[in-house]
């Protein structure tokens, strides 16, 4: 009928989880029930060279989506136009329809907690992420989304709601909003706004992307009343459902995420949000729900005093992560009943502590054993750690290796206590380097004469003083060792899942140690068999040969 209005219904989000690949088989397994896959960009940077391979598999199987961690966008100094370049290369790979990022900071030059901090929430700082979205989308074609964190503490100057706040950015780029619900929830509890009401603020079309997510109650003597945070480790709780319903009536969210980062072996949880997501959005789009507006909620943990805050904005970030670093907030060992910055020093102490478990929990990851064998001088050890080097970057192998540069430089002042350790984190540095290096061989060599010779790229060799192979063969601490000098030589075969660890004559190890760079083949002439010797090597993955 000529004139008609037509009426559509929206799309039904796409729905899905964030991929981790520590359930890479399950995933796999249950590809069929899930609409999309997030992958987090950083860690196609720094996991191991098996991880990335699964993830680049995932392509053309599934819908890929893409979420960062590592822009610090808030931080403020200048972007890091080189990441964004290798982040662009990313996002073709991977084919990813948008590209999402925290509102947040988390590094200042020297220093990376490795944790999503809030922004003050001013006209001033609203306008220098402006220009640096303006920067990003020069560099990445795809549309560009920023997604609300959770925070402890608020900024004593912030002078704009979180809604005022996402919305006059979002509206200045055309940038549009990954809206963690979860987030919203805890931060609606925790600083004592109405998290409907902040839905209702927001421009119906700004929600692209939602995450959702579970996580845990904190209760310490300092605080009024327990305080949520964000664990990514539990179910969706049922006012966060509540939330998502009340979100679908509002926005058309093209894609809806179940975020788990712990307690990933519970895997029918899992499954069960997913069942509950699929519901929620099968009745979202009823009739509109009345506006919940004027609510006051609860009591924010910490009333910010009123505070011109003169100082530069990088100045107050440098001095806050120096703060949170330090040994004082971390351990708790400063007055807990005074502020700090204008914020409350126990919340920030809660900060610290997290960051620095997640720090530890990296360094862990890389160095279990060495860790466990240092017995009961390890808590000192790490107090060291935290007073004498704050964290760098946020890769696991990265803060594994400055940690261990922090311990040889202590064990050159004393003793290490038992004599092999250093032996002991020496080699587990080694098995974690190889499996991030990649095993692109000589697509990628310079020019060479054909039949020159170099010790393989992702070849690992260490020299030790104690043979440290039998404590990775049993669980106990109590291992005994002789001195007894062993060359080995770590490869990741193409077809591998783990390492390949070789011991190696001295004389071969000391003649891979030289081939940094192609060398004539006529360098082998000395040994018997050099040909087929070379063959072998080749064969085994210690050497590259220019054909």
């Amino acid at each position: 009928m000529a004139g008609a209005i037509s009426h559509t219904t929206p799309p039904s989000p796409s729905i899905g989880i964030g991929y981790r690949y520590g359930i890479d088989g399950w995933i796999r397994a249950n590809l069929a029930r899930f609409d999309v896959l997030e992958i987090t960009l950083d860690h196609c940077l720094t996991a191991d060279r098996s991880a990335r391979h699964a993830i680049f598999d995932l392509v053309g199987q599934i819908p890929l989506t893409a979420h960062g961690i590592g822009l610090s966008i808030g931080t403020d100094v200048p972007l890091d136009l080189a990441y964004l370049d290798v982040v662009a290369a990313l996002l073709d790979r991977l084919g990813a329809p948008a590209y999402s990022e925290h509102l947040a900071f988390t590094r200042v030059p020297g220093r990376d907690l490795g944790n999503l901090l809030p922004l003050p929430r001013t006209h001033a700082v609203a306008e220098s992420i402006i220009a640096k979205i303006e920067t990003v989308r020069s560099r990445i074609s795809i549309p560009f989304l920023l997604e609300n964190i959770t925070y402890i503490f608020d900024w004593p100057d912030s002078e704009l709601t979180d809604a005022e706040f996402l919305t006059l950015i979002c509206r200045e780029t055309g940038a549009g909003l990954l809206l963690d619900l979860e987030n919203l929830y805890l931060n609606g509890s925790n600083q004592g706004f109405d998290a409907h009401a902040f839905l209702d603020a927001l421009p119906t079309g700004l929600v692209r992307e939602i995450h959702l997510a579970g996580g845990k109650a904190v209760s310490e003597d300092f605080l009024r009343r327990p305080l949520l945070v964000d664990t990514h480790s539990d179910p969706v709780p049922e006012e966060v459902l509540a939330l998502l319903d009340r979100t679908l009536v509002l926005q058309a969210p093209a894609t809806i995420v179940l975020e788990r980062d712990d307690r990933l072996d519970v895997v029918d949880e899992i499954l069960n949000d997913v069942v509950a997501i699929r519901a929620r959005v099968g009745a979202g789009f009823g009739p509109p729900i009345p506006p919940r507006r004027g609510e006051t909620g609860r009591r924010p943990l910490f009333s910010p005093p009123v505070s011109s805050m003169r100082n530069p904005l990088i100045e107050r970030q440098a001095s806050l992560l120096g703060y949170l670093t330090g040994g004082d907030a971390i351990f708790g060992e400063d007055d807990l009943s005074v502020s700090c910055f204008g914020i409350d020093r126990g919340l920030l102490h809660l900060e610290a502590k997290f960051s620095h478990q997640k720090r530890m929990e990296k360094i862990k990851a890389v160095l279990p054993r060495t860790l466990d064998h240092m017995g009961s001088r390890r808590e000192a050890i790490v107090r060291d750690l935290a007073a004498a080097c704050p964290p760098t970057g946020i890769g696991r192998l990265e803060n594994a290796r400055q940690f261990y540069a922090f311990l040889l430089a202590r064990w050159r002042e004393e003793a290490p206590e038992p004599p092999y350790l250093p032996d002991l984190a020496a080699f587990e540095i080694a098995y974690a380097a190889v499996q991030t290096m990649p095993n692109e061989g000589s697509q990628c060599a310079p020019v060479a004469p054909p039949g020159a010779v170099r010790r393989h790229p992702a070849v690992v060799l260490l020299r030790s003083v104690y043979d440290i192979r039998p404590i990775l063969e049993q669980e106990s601490t109590e291992a005994v060792l002789e001195r007894r000098e062993i060359c080995l030589a770590f490869t990741m075969p193409g077809d591998s899942a783990r390492p390949v660890v070789q011991a190696l004559l001295p004389e071969l190890f000391a003649l891979l140690d030289l081939l940094d760079h192609f060398a004539p083949r006529e360098v082998f002439d000395d040994m018997p068999d050099a040909d087929a010797m070379i063959d072998d090597l080749a064969a085994s993955g210690l050497v590259e040969v220019r054909r």
